[in-house]
């Protein structure tokens, strides 16, 4: 009979977590736009580039998709 171990990570600033225990409840909508801002190598750089150049691709009445947001955070930028 196999026994199932759990492996611990870090999630980074002091969130230690069990593999497969991700859960978006409790706090974690309030701060996950700050915990993003600081993980994600040039994301603000990379928001503030797209906005630029989005005024040769988007007009009044163009529809955009924002494929794997996870906040929501360009689309508010760009609308």
């Amino acid at each position: 009979m196999s026994k199932h171990v759990l492996k611990t990570g870090s999630a980074g600033e002091n969130i230690n977590v069990a593999e497969a225990s991700w859960s978006f409840g409790g706090d974690v909508p309030k701060k996950f736009s700050e915990h993003v801002k600081r993980s994600v190598p040039y994301y603000e750089d990379g928001h503030q580039l797209i906005c630029k150049i989005s005024d040769f691709f988007i007009r009044k009445g163009s529809i955009c998709y924002d494929l794997g947001v996870s906040t929501g955070n360009l689309t508010r930028k760009l609308a």
